[in-house]
């Protein structure tokens, strides 16, 4: 509905431009006055938008209000010879510039979020591409350390666990003589194979 609005605005003014339309210019002041107001509305409305609080009633009654009254204004003081279209003037064009600073701050705000947003999307994706690096270097680091280890040629570790055992059994081996270990030599004559 805001997108109609401000299009039909747009139509307005380049029909305007376009087809040569003269009024009398007694009415300058009251046509002038009724324009700043109406741009008034349509930029609070565009505000309103931008911060999720328009409504089509609101904007079509301020709309039609804020140009009557600034009509109204500028013929009471034509009435009694007194500027009172200043009253509209300063009001409207302080407002008018007001909600165009709020749009300008909340297209720089939305601007900046969404560069937020990019940078941690390739923040995360980075981290993403570390972690599986790391865990391919992991991997290979791995690679390398069994080799050193010799577990790629056939030399196994001995876990915690198997440790104690490990080391039981190598104490009872040396307890025990080994029978082929060669004999002194003076028990040759012992050796039934000699």
């Amino acid at each position: 509905m805001l997108v109609a609005m401000v299009v039909g605005l747009i139509a307005g003014i380049f029909l305007g431009f376009v087809f040569n339309i003269s009024y009398p210019s007694a009415y300058s002041f009251y046509i002038t006055m009724g324009l700043l107001a109406a741009m008034d509305s349509v930029v609070g409305a565009v505000r309103s938008y931008f911060e999720g609080k328009f409504d089509n009633l609101t904007f079509v009654s301020g709309f039609i209000t804020n140009a009557l009254l600034a009509a109204l204004l500028t013929f009471v003081g034509d009435l009694l010879g007194v500027p009172l279209y200043y009253a509209a003037l300063l009001v409207f064009g302080g407002r008018l510039f007001n909600n165009l600073a709020g749009i300008r701050h909340h297209l720089i705000e939305r601007h900046y979020k969404k560069k937020e947003r990019l940078e941690a999307a390739a923040e995360r994706k980075r981290r993403r591409e570390e972690k599986a690096g790391s865990a391919a270097a992991d991997d290979s680091s791995d690679d390398w350390m069994d080799i050193l280890k010799g577990e790629e040629y056939g030399v196994s570790e001995t876990s915690e666990e198997q440790a104690p055992e490990a080391a039981e059994e190598g104490a009872e081996d040396a307890a025990q003589p080994l029978e082929d270990a060669p004999q002194e030599a003076g028990d040759e004559k012992a050796d039934p194979e000699a």
